[in-house]
């Protein structure tokens, strides 16, 4: 027998909710990592920026499980019906999260590796790191 309507409807507020949450947290460390990375940090502020870089991608990834979630318990709600393409939060938002997720994994290990053995050039990968970081967020918010 199928849920009440309050049940499916409460199941799927809390997705949404749920993805809302972890989409703007996503976006406000992105963010910050971004502004941090413009400043050119050195010593334990670039220690602490390759840190929150490695914990991007396992925020990216709650954002996609957030997501896929939303299909399932809010795929008859507005929220999810009114998006401006099928799959959009089943396809569009999980890859976009999967790029950002390999472009911190990228950085990440580029800034451990300067930890280990300074790179003269870390200036520029603190540059296009931001960059990309950027670009990634643009995707993901302009989807």
């Amino acid at each position: 027998m199928g849920e009440s309507k309050t049940k499916t409807l409460l199941r799927g507020t809390r997705a949404i909710l749920s993805y809302r949450r972890e989409r703007d947290l996503l976006i406000k460390q992105v963010t910050s990592i971004i502004a941090k990375l413009q400043t050119r940090p050195q010593g334990s502020d670039l220690v602490e920026i390759t840190l929150n870089i490695g914990s991007l991608s396992m925020q990216a990834n709650k954002v996609k499980w957030a997501s896929e979630n939303l299909t399932v318990e809010a795929k008859d709600m507005r929220y999810v019906t009114s998006q401006p393409y099928p799959d959009f939060f089943d396809k569009v938002i999980p890859k976009r999260c999967v790029q950002l997720s390999a472009v911190s994994k990228h950085y990440y290990h580029a800034l451990v590796t300067h930890a280990l053995h300074p790179i003269k050039r870390i200036e520029e990968i603190e540059r296009t790191a931001a960059v990309d970081l950027h670009v990634s967020l643009a995707n993901l918010t302009h989807s």
